[in-house]
């Protein structure tokens, strides 16, 4: 989710609507507040993929080892990749998911296009993620949701949460 904070505020950043700041603080409640947001707005999958593909993903059992899932339901064949697994399945999914006729002439090319390195807000972007503090209950609610828990294993979401309860000293 710190991600998609910062994905907003580089926009903002690159049009002259707010500035780099000096002071992390404020920074880090706006970033704490989004979160909280999107938390209250819910998941995507639910509010948008399901009513409009008639597709229910947490239906479907995730395969954390393997970090994708291909969905064949209404006609409709879904490839769903957790991002941080991206690089390492890319052209084991697509195989999958598309088949060997398909791709005959090749795999499909993964293009790094939005990238936080390559961004005004790159350091920012870095520094908040080492240092932010979060509350316990905070991370709690984040590693809660029938998203996190789908997607995850108990033990990737303990990592998960002892990765951000570390930056509390």
């Amino acid at each position: 989710m710190i991600s998609f904070f910062f994905q907003v505020f580089d926009k903002a950043v690159m049009y002259g609507i707010r500035n780099i700041p000096n002071e992390l603080d404020n920074l880090y409640d706006e970033v704490k507040e989004y979160i909280k947001i999107q938390l209250i707005k819910g998941d995507w999958f639910i509010n948008e993929l399901k009513p409009n593909l008639q597709i229910d993903v947490y239906k479907h059992p995730f395969d954390h080892q393997k970090g994708y899932q291909i969905i064949e339901e209404n006609n409709i064949h879904l490839l769903i990749i957790r991002l941080e697994n991206l690089n390492d399945v890319w052209e084991t999914a697509t195989l999958d998911w598309l088949g060997e006729e398909r791709l005959a002439r090749g795999p499909i090319a993964l293009r790094r296009e939005n990238e936080a390195s390559n961004k005004i807000i790159a350091n920012l972007y870095k520094e908040v993620k080492a240092s932010i503090k979060f509350d316990l209950e905070l991370i709690e609610k984040v590693y809660s949701t029938q998203y996190a828990k789908h997607f995850y294993s108990e033990e990737e979401l303990y990592q998960f949460k002892q990765k951000w309860l570390a930056n509390k000293t």
